[in-house]
């Protein structure tokens, strides 16, 4: 089929009902923006061999590459709108018509349970590698930046720290994908808090997507905010593992949020009434860095890594 024909049969109707996208048949999407809301815009390329085996089912490969990017609008207090996808497809790859439907089968799968539509993008053969890049767009009432942490903020973390770098691990010794494994399904599948994204606008100073590794994620925000933020240890959710390697394995796309002491009893409620865990972590303070304590106060040397980092 030609490049045209694939994109009407199998990413044309991932557009479907989204009015800024016109079919696909323009040269660009235009996205209405809601009053009283801004628009929210992050991307991220996932590389083969880089970011993922290869050996994973194009439909597996969708839904991370959408999810990851969901992540970051919820980590902002965005809510998902629209999407477009830039996807290189290899030469290796014989039956390109076999790998779109598969691809474009969990992409409607996430579509439908995150709310949000392909609204454009661009197809091209590759030489050697897949290569997916999506940029997605969503709306938030407020603004939340990784700039606005304050001293005396309480630092949040939702879920369990490090089962995706486990699942990471099972696969590099034995390349066979189980969904019913938990670790593998947290590294292949991660579950974006977008069910959040409402109360991080509401209630965080500042928030991060944890797709780095805890230790490097809040390091962002302490630069950003100038303040230093104290890591205890001992209140660290992780999986059954040495928590200086749950925190700098990435990959968690768990959220990181500061939020004002006095209103850090409420967000907790809130939260938990939607059955996500959500755990104390630590405490901003005057100062620089990101500094890990034990239970008993003691400062503690940090991980020589602080996170995952391409170059």
């Amino acid at each position: 089929m030609s490049e045209h024909s694939l994109i009407n049969k199998y990413l044309a109707p991932l557009a479907a009902g989204f009015s800024g996208a016109a079919g696909l048949l323009n040269d660009g999407a235009v996205l209405g923006v809601v009053d009283g809301k801004q628009l929210v815009v992050t991307t991220d390329t996932l590389n083969e061999g880089i970011h993922f085996f290869g050996f994973e089912p194009p439909e597996l490969l969708a839904k991370k590459a959408l999810r990851v990017n969901i992540s970051d609008l919820a980590a902002m207090g965005a809510t998902p709108l629209a999407y477009t996808l830039n996807l290189s497809i290899p030469r290796k790859i014989s039956d390109v018509e076999g790998f779109l439907a598969s691809f474009c089968k969990g992409l409607a799968a996430d579509q439908a349970q995150y709310g949000i539509a392909l609204c454009g993008g661009d197809t091209t053969m590759s030489e050697h590698s897949l290569t997916i890049t999506i940029t997605a767009f969503g709306l938030a009432p407020r603004i939340v930046a990784r700039s606005g942490a304050q001293a005396g903020d309480v630092v949040f973390v939702t879920g369990t720290l490090g089962r995706a770098v486990l699942g990471l691990q099972t696969l590099k010794e034995n390349p066979v994908i189980d969904l019913n494994n938990p670790l593998q399904r947290a590294y292949l599948l991660p579950e974006p808090r977008v069910d959040l994204s409402a109360l991080i606008a509401a209630y965080a100073t500042a928030a991060a997507d944890i797709s780095d590794g805890l230790l490097a994620d809040v390091g962002h925000i302490a630069a950003a905010s100038g303040v230093q933020i104290v890591l205890e240890t001992a209140r660290l959710p992780v999986a059954e593992m040495p928590w200086e390697q749950a925190i700098t394995g990435g990959d968690d796309y768990e959220l990181v949020c500061t939020i004002p002491a006095y209103r850090a009893a409420e967000f907790l409620q809130k939260v938990e009434s939607l059955y996500v865990r959500l755990t104390n972590v630590g405490y901003c303070g005057k100062g620089a860095g990101v500094s890990l304590r034990d239970d008993a106060g003691n400062i503690l040397p940090s991980p020589v890594t602080t996170g995952y980092s391409h170059f």
